[in-house]
């Protein structure tokens, strides 16, 4: 008669959707906390550097800027998939229907949660490569992830990856 076993439902509770949401509160929290320790290093830099001048420490201000918008991507990604299944699992313990749409929605993100971290990883690579058009910038980048060793870095400005 019981196919699941007694208390099922806490137990996937206590065992996945808990630990999930802790590691994903744990996670913008950390996120805040890299932003914060960038910004102020960056103001630490800022306060000592020299008026006028042109060092290599006062180009990299905008350090913090990127780091923020790429902590906040991988935060916002990791949020956004479990989101749907964690509302399916609400309504079905208040005894509700899940809309088909919520289903979809749920595998759909689930499934593809590989591919949302992918682009994030790989934006600020794609923001510094010198080539045009979009297929030749996706193709390089693809070169270089799968061939570090063989492939010409030449397609950047800078070969340093501050933020990847």
């Amino acid at each position: 008669d019981c196919i699941r076993g007694d208390n099922a439902e806490l137990y996937r509770w206590a065992f996945f959707f808990g630990p999930l949401w802790l590691a994903i509160i744990f996670c913008l929290f950390i996120m805040f906390r890299i932003y914060r320790d960038v910004h102020k290093i960056e103001a630490s830099i800022t306060r000592w550097a020299f008026p006028g001048s042109n060092s290599d420490l006062t180009n990299l201000m905008p350090m913090s800027d990127e780091v923020r918008k790429q902590s906040l991507f991988y935060a916002a990604s990791f949020f956004a998939v479990w989101t749907f299944p964690t509302i399916s699992r609400l309504i079905q313990v208040a005894g509700g229907m899940v809309h088909p749409i919520l289903v979809v929605l749920s595998g759909s993100f689930i499934c593809s949660q590989g591919i949302w971290i992918a682009m994030i990883y790989f934006r600020p690579r794609y923001k510094k490569c010198e080539e045009k058009g979009f297929l030749r910038k996706v193709w390089i980048l693809v070169k270089a992830t799968l061939f570090p060793c063989y492939f010409n870095t030449s397609y950047t400005t800078d070969n340093k990856d501050y933020v990847s």
